[in-house]
């Protein structure tokens, strides 16, 4: 079963995190090369024996799991760095457009000569 986890960090922390969370992911992209390039090997040495194929289906399954889990790191990751990109670009925006001054209506500007 799969959860989602949520915390939070600063802004200028974020893409520091997501850094992390793809380095964790190393590993498990060094298993799925060994695992690809054991099946290559599986292949090559004895491809009629059935214990082979056997092998071989097993170290598939195996690799195809960890790449599924990865595709997940890298789409949520993708996420994360877009999320961060629009809050950037809503920031930028409200810089270059700040709100406009209000002005008092006449009702406001007579209440506030009646307090002095």
């Amino acid at each position: 079963m799969k959860v989602k986890l949520s915390y939070t960090v600063e802004a200028e922390e974020l893409l520091a995190e997501v850094a992390a969370i793809l380095g964790n992911q190393g590993p498990q992209i060094q298993k799925f090369i060994d695992l690809f390039n054991e099946a290559v090997e599986v292949l090559k040495e004895h491809p009629e024996k059935e214990l082979n194929l056997i092998s071989f289906r097993k170290i598939i399954d195996d690799a195809r799991l960890i790449l599924a889990k990865s595709d997940l790191r890298l789409e949520e990751a993708t996420e994360m760095v877009n999320g961060y990109y629009g809050f950037l670009e809503e920031q930028r925006t409200a810089e270059q457009n700040p709100p406009p001054a209000t002005v008092p209506t006449p009702r406001e500007s007579d209440e506030a000569r009646s307090d002095e």
